[in-house]
């Protein structure tokens, strides 16, 4: 027998989410979420990190967070878009979405986009503490993590010296150098 569209739907939700908890690092535009868990889409998520599916009914792909909605609340009102206030974007639960416009959305997720989440940050994702010491600075105001930076140097070698395409290429760029060097003098 086949699925509802409904069926089909809730076969790609884990409502065992995180709980997103407001801090310092929160946007202060943008209103806190429940103290809920997040319902997170397991299927098909699009570049924009957002999830799809297919809906056999209108027979087109379908934003999932905005079905749910639209199931629940009814249409998006007219000038207004979705707000993932969860700062989850492949997060279907109604309670964590609020119809907003455009600018107002744009605000948010550029005032969670510009940094200020980043720079509450203590530690890098692997554990490593940002400090002087261990922290570099990019062009973009990113931090980076230089043991974690060693890290991937120390594999990418280890991978590049095992394969011989490289090793070829590494001794011919070396002699080609090394050869122009000489003519110059």
């Amino acid at each position: 027998m086949k699925k509802t569209t409904e069926e089909h739907f809730w076969t790609k939700v884990n409502k065992d989410g995180p709980v997103v908890v407001r801090d310092g690092a929160w946007p202060i535009a943008a209103p806190a979420p429940p103290r809920t868990k997040c319902w997170l889409w397991t299927a098909c998520l699009a570049a924009n990190k957002y999830g799809h599916f297919w809906d056999g009914k209108r027979q087109q792909m379908i934003v999932a967070h905005l079905w749910l909605w639209e199931q629940e609340n009814g249409p998006v009102p007219d000038g207004l878009q979705l707000d993932h206030r969860c700062r989850i974007y492949h997060c279907v639960r109604p309670s964590h979405l609020e119809p907003v416009t455009a600018q107002v959305n744009a605000q948010r997720s550029l005032t969670y986009l510009n940094g200020q989440h980043e720079r509450e940050k203590t530690h890098c994702p692997q554990g490593h503490p940002y400090d002087e010491k261990n922290t570099m600075h990019k062009a973009n105001n990113k931090r980076v993590c230089k043991t974690c930076a060693y890290a991937r140097r120390h594999a990418w070698w280890e991978r590049k010296s095992q394969d011989p395409k490289f090793l070829v290429q590494k001794n011919t760029t070396e002699r080609q150098r090394y050869a122009a060097a000489k003519e110059t003098s």
